[in-house]
């Protein structure tokens, strides 16, 4: 969102991008004891809590005339996304300025808890009237394929009405690819597609492969395999978060394994048992070749035990031309966390992850792999699905991801009637 108001010219000085939940958060703490929403240091916000002590405050009226100075007018853009006490929220908001929510049933793919649910849409239009629903494809009128901007709406009926889609019938930029459950031959026909719609791809062009919300795993391999592709990350960097704590014990203990361990998981070209065998023998005196700057930055992990000098032997390893990293933002994460060594490394990922989550991360490349939890809201001129088959992708979240791509989608499922 920042990125599009910049191309259009926007100052940043007269608008503010955040989530509901970094907004939320803010106003907590700038009024404390007005929100009694109380948060310990280092620790993650309790945000069902704080969705509650938000919503009370601003339903007193003790900030409306705040409110009412500081915005002109609030939008607010994936609305179907919101649980039921961030819908409250904005709706209370909306008492003290003009609301405008932009949303689509069809695309809520975010499960909250059972004590916070998405909000039923016939409420939040008793809340928000309709004033327009578009009714145009835009976007792909814009990119010359108003055939396929056409089909996806005549699709979104289909999906609406609870009947499956034929991909057989779509446009020619709709492509699909049958799998046959033979892993063999169905890899190297993803590898192929992956291949032909790269060469399409001009400079400019974005190209995102979409793969399976559930099989995160899954999705990293097809990276680590896929030259040039990078992973999307989620915002709770949950893996992440559990290599700090394992990075962290480990200072007291075989810290150079743990951190070529996490390497491994981020970059190809690690041998993680290979690195600790060679610099064992470096150490021993037993080498023949005399040892690399990186081995002997690995040396200086093992003698000098600081966090400077694992994010030092991370950025080695990034930088050798033996290694590729897939997972750019998984890495940047760790390194932030470790140069700041005024706290626990645990402590310092949580806080990145944090200041992520309500700042932004410019976390997506053009070339990026992700699941349509991660990728929804985004725009490419490519996509590729690896599985749209029914267990993979119920409606909403095949629809979230054919309308990713403005130019042509390569879908791979078992069947041709999906949805």
């Amino acid at each position: 969102m920042k990125q599009r108001l910049a191309r259009k010219g926007v100052s940043p000085k007269i608008f503010r991008v955040e989530t509901i939940d970094g907004w939320a958060l803010k106003l907590a703490r700038l009024f404390p004891l007005l929100s009694a929403y109380e948060q310990r240091a280092n620790a993650r916000p309790d945000y069902p809590d704080l969705r509650v002590k938000v919503c009370q405050l601003l339903s007193r009226g003790d900030l409306s005339g705040l409110i009412e100075a500081t915005y002109g007018k609030v939008f607010v853009d994936e609305y179907q996304d919101c649980s039921t006490s961030q819908h409250n929220t904005i709706g209370w908001v909306a008492e003290s300025v003009s609301v405008v929510v932009f949303g689509d049933p069809l695309q809520s793919i975010f499960n909250f808890d059972q004590n916070d649910p998405l909000p039923n849409w016939v409420e939040v239009e008793r809340v928000f009237p309709g004033i327009l629903r578009l009714d145009r494809p835009w976007r792909w009128i814009n990119a010359g394929e108003d055939e396929l901007g056409e089909w996806l709406l005549n699709m979104r009926e289909t999906l609406l009405q609870g009947r499956q889609i034929d991909l057989q019938d779509s446009p020619a930029n709709i492509i699909w690819h049958p799998l046959t459950g033979n892993f063999r031959n169905d890899s190297v026909s993803l590898r192929r597609e992956q291949f032909r719609i790269r060469q399409l791809c001009g400079e400019d062009d974005r190209f995102l492969v979409i793969g399976d919300s559930r099989n995160r795993e899954n999705r990293h391999e097809f990276a680590r395999s896929s030259n040039g592709l990078n992973v999307v990350e989620p915002v709770e960097l949950g893996d992440v978060v559990t290599a700090a704590l394992t990075i962290d014990r480990a200072f007291e203990g075989d810290l150079l394994r743990a951190v070529l361990t996490f390497a491994g998981r981020v970059m190809t070209g690690i041998s993680v048992q290979g690195v600790v065998d060679r610099v064992g023998s470096i150490q021993a005196g037993r080498n023949r070749k005399p040892a690399t700057d990186l081995e002997n930055i690995a040396i200086e992990v093992i003698e000098e035990r600081s966090r400077e000098v694992v994010a030092s032997l991370l950025v080695a390893l990034s930088c050798d031309r033996e290694c590729r990293v897939f997972r750019r933002s998984a890495l940047n994460a760790m390194c932030a966390a470790l140069i700041a060594t005024d706290k626990p490394l645990s402590d310092s990922i949580i806080s990145v992850r944090e200041q992520r989550r309500h700042i932004g991360d410019k976390r997506v490349s053009k070339r990026s792999i992700g699941s349509t939890l991660l990728l929804k809201g985004l725009e490419a001129e490519y996509v590729l699905i690896l599985n749209a088959d029914e267990r993979n992708m119920d409606a909403k979240n095949l629809y979230v991801a054919l309308t990713r791509g403005a130019r042509c989608t390569s879908i791979f499922s078992t069947n041709s009637l999906v949805g």
